[in-house]
């Protein structure tokens, strides 16, 4: 890489000094939890209360998208939070505690 330097706090500097990376802290690659945004909060919530609610409702509910929805969907699969059992439109959501 052109013009960068690692400090010895494993700070990623550009030649003028100004700080563009992250500081890495000495727990760095241990075993982080995850973070869930608001809008995957309210989604699991809805889910909770209601485990046969739809994208379309959520949707609704929240104010935003269907796709937008579905993206955080998605990434709750993804991370083990949630989980579909059945078919799409007789199914229900199954959240991991």
């Amino acid at each position: 890489m052109k013009n960068v330097n690692y400090t010895a706090d494993k700070t990623v500097q550009k030649n003028d000094g100004d700080e563009f990376g992250v500081k890495f802290g000495d727990e760095f690659g241990v075993k982080f939890g995850v973070k869930l945004n608001a809008t995957q909060e309210k989604i699991l919530a809805l889910m909770l209360s209601d485990a046969t609610i739809s994208i379309q409702q959520i949707s609704e509910i929240v104010g935003i998208t269907k796709r937008a929805i579905e993206k955080n969907i998605n990434t709750l699969k993804l991370i083990g939070a949630i989980k579909r059992e059945g078919s799409a439109k007789n199914g229900r959501w199954l959240v991991k505690s």
